[in-house]
């Protein structure tokens, strides 16, 4: 009895026999296959929170994406954000897609507290001290929230202290795209355990996973940081990790906190004046953020500059839009009465 698609009997494993066609196949009918997925809908871009992605071709499938960033920019914020929303509208029809975390730091309670904070817009869910005052209010958002929590906690996957080596990450990424996942994301890859030749283990784990992505038609996105000793420098010569990060990636982003507070000129969203018109200027608090794109194979945004935001309350980013120009305010005054004067 032949199944459904009477290719082959229902007892022959088509696989091998598929694979040894493809090797037969002309480079034009592997073109023909690709276009037919993206024409129906199997081979698909990966929708962000972000519409300002859309110039960045982020998480196109056969990519690797890499956000950088100084401790606390937000970049693992930035990534849970993404996750989440991937799991539950990542298709263009605003269905979910199949998404697998690797938390290389912290544990599963940690992450999962950030996210608790990001669905509840109460960061105070991240505040032990707050907690151990407001246990009623906490278990009743952790009750409200339970059905996301658990969902995204059991596609997190968390390394309980153990140093994972590049095969390890190899292997959880060859299972999860197995089963069907569309989008990986690897929080950060500079705690992954080296060898002694580090440069080796950074190749090896790039070039595999990208050749995984690409046959899965599937995403990822990993989180590194700079080098050790840089000094406020934001390129790809000093993203940690080796030459194999900026060499052989998609799209490279570095997310830029700001100490102090600044004005963005941004474009779009034009505010007519008796002179005419001019960029809308947006301004911020100290929780402004800029995201610099570095690299982007797909778009248009190369050397661009996002003007984002921390929302101190949520624990979620949002774009404003493409930078025209950046003014730094003037906190003279402020610095005064802060220091006496």
């Amino acid at each position: 009895m032949n199944d459904d698609n009477n290719d082959f009997p229902g007892w022959v494993d088509r696989k091998p026999i598929e694979a040894a066609a493809r090797m037969l196949e002309s480079p034009v009918d592997s073109l023909e296959r690709r276009t037919d997925g993206i024409i129906d809908g199997t081979i698909r871009p990966i929708r962000t929170p972000w519409p300002h992605f859309d110039d960045i071709k982020a998480a196109m499938p056969g990519t690797l994406n890499v956000v950088c960033g100084d401790p606390g920019s937000a970049k693992s914020f930035l990534v849970l954000q993404l996750m989440a929303f991937a799991q539950h509208h990542g298709k263009d029809d605003g269905e979910g897609v199949p998404v697998a975390l690797l938390e290389l730091e912290c544990s599963r309670d940690w992450h999962l507290h950030r996210y608790l904070a990001q669905l509840s817009g109460n960061a105070n869910a991240t505040n032990i001290d707050w907690i151990a005052k407001h246990g009623d209010e906490m278990t009743a958002l952790i009750g409200q929230h339970r059905q996301a929590l658990d969902r995204l906690g059991r596609d997190m996957t968390v390394t309980d202290g153990k140093l994972w080596n590049q095969h390890d990450i190899m292997e959880w990424a060859k299972a999860s795209l197995k089963r069907g996942v569309k989008l990986l994301a690897i929080d950060p890859i500079t705690a992954m355990q080296p060898s002694q030749r580090p440069w080796e283990d950074d190749q090896y784990l790039i070039t595999g996973l990208r050749r995984l992505v690409e046959e899965h038609h599937a995403a990822a996105w990993l989180v590194t940081h700079p080098k050790k000793g840089r000094r406020n420098e934001v390129s790809m010569e000093v993203l940690a990790g080796g030459a194999a990060i900026s060499r052989f990636t998609d799209v490279v982003l570095w997310l830029e906190r700001k100490e102090k507070p600044e004005t963005h000129i941004v474009e779009g969203n034009v505010v007519w004046t008796h002179s005419g018109s001019r960029a809308k200027e947006h301004r911020h608090d100290r929780m402004v953020r800029v995201l610099r794109v570095l690299k982007c194979r797909d778009g248009t945004a190369a050397g661009r500059k996002l003007s984002v935001e921390l929302d101190i309350e949520r624990l979620t980013i949002t774009s404003n839009g493409w930078i025209i120009r950046i003014e730094k305010d003037d906190d003279t005054d402020n610095e005064a009465k802060e220091n006496g004067f």
